[in-house]
């Protein structure tokens, strides 16, 4: 009988044990680092060359700003026609494209250039200035002189709108100087 005491009593701290351990938490495993992240795939932005020359004979999106615009057979850089712009006597007058944000993208670098001609007589100084969706003005080009009587190239080898300052959204080609009338021609808004 000593015997059967002996067993049960082992067989009771057993299950004593067992049901102990059963209710108690679970250990708890060492943490694991996580892997390194992979590094964020680069992705390439597509920038594609914007060139215009009117030789279809449209404006290509431009008009005036304040002023009138139309397609000229008048004066041209290269092939036949040019944009030309009367821009009036008081005021901010310009040539304008409108909703270029799928034409030029932010944080990008682009060369930016145009041909201008005028007879105005003296040297007039132009700009090539962007228009942001925050409504902030930048310059690509910015006080360029173009001599009366010639076709002058103003341009900027390299230009980067920051995204900080909001997309794209109108192009102006601009004289400082009122009451001017200019002929475009050959604009190239080219990715670096």
């Amino acid at each position: 009988m000593k015997r059967i005491l002996t067993v049960s009593m082992v067989l009771a701290v057993v299950a004593a044990l067992v049901v102990g351990c059963a209710s108690a938490e679970p250990a708890k495993a060492a943490p694991v680092k996580p892997a390194p992240a992979a590094a964020a795939p680069v992705v390439a932005v597509d920038a594609d060359p914007w060139t215009m020359n009117f030789d279809d004979g449209t404006a290509m999106g431009w008009a005036g700003n304040n002023s009138d615009a139309m397609v000229s057979k008048e004066k041209a850089k290269s092939g036949e026609y040019s944009l030309k712009v009367m821009s009036g006597d008081a005021g901010w007058k310009t040539a304008w494209n409108y909703k270029i944000g799928d034409k030029i993208l932010g944080n990008v670098p682009y060369s930016y250039s145009a041909w201008i001609y005028h007879e105005k007589g003296s040297d007039v100084k132009f700009n090539i200035t962007i228009k942001t969706s925050f409504s902030a003005y930048k310059g690509a080009v910015q006080g360029a002189t173009v001599p009366s009587g010639v076709w002058t190239e103003i341009k900027s080898d390299s230009f980067t709108l920051s995204s900080a300052d909001g997309q794209p959204g109108d192009i102006y080609i601009e004289p400082a100087t009122p009451g001017v009338v200019f002929y475009i021609d050959d604009i190239a808004i080219l990715p670096k």
